[in-house]
């Protein structure tokens, strides 16, 4: 744990929030606002519209309850580091996601039961993931090279130290272990 104030950690799990909700779909923040403002009225909808059942209710309680427990107890873990890029730590984002994305999942089933066919929904799903794949094409490039870049300094790491510890030291003498 790294210290840090609660403002800070508030503000971290908010972005933390806002970014594995622009990841469900591919993208940053920016879309991640958007996201989550469709997630809000797809959920309103639903309890508008009055199907949201005793079932669909508990799943987006415990959805959404497992969203600001997963966001509040990363950023107490984690709002305190000095140098810290969700850029660089994506993988905290679906620890957040997969709960957010459960909160919202009775909503949309009953969008789409409201909209029509199988057919229909069997289009428009393929259109918003086809959409969401395409949109998250240009966001992960960022991190791509310095993922390679590291991946390809271990492994050479690797290489050298098998190669170290087989053959030896150039001079003849043991290799220090540090």
């Amino acid at each position: 744990q790294y210290p840090s104030p609660f403002g800070d950690r508030v503000t971290f799990a908010i972005e933390l929030v806002v970014r594995s909700a622009g990841a469900l779909v591919g993208g940053g923040p920016r879309i991640g606002v958007v996201v989550l403002g469709v997630f809000v009225a797809a959920i309103v909808t639903h309890a508008i519209a009055g199907e949201m059942s005793g079932r669909d209710r508990a799943v987006t309680i415990a959805g959404a309850a497992a969203t600001i427990t997963l966001a509040g107890a990363i950023a107490q873990s984690r709002a305190g580091i000095l140098v810290f890029s969700f850029d660089e730590n994506n993988r905290y984002f679906q620890n957040v996601a997969i709960p957010l994305a459960l909160m919202v999942l009775p909503s949309i089933l009953g969008l789409a039961r409201r909209i029509g066919t199988g057919t229909t929904q069997a289009v428009a799903l393929s259109v918003v993931l086809l959409a969401a794949f395409l949109c998250g094409q240009n966001e992960a490039r960022r991190y791509e090279e310095l993922f390679v870049d590291r991946n390809t300094t271990v492994r050479n790491g690797v290489i050298d130290t098998v190669f170290l510890i087989s053959s030896g030291c150039p001079s003849g003498q043991p290799p220090v272990p540090d």
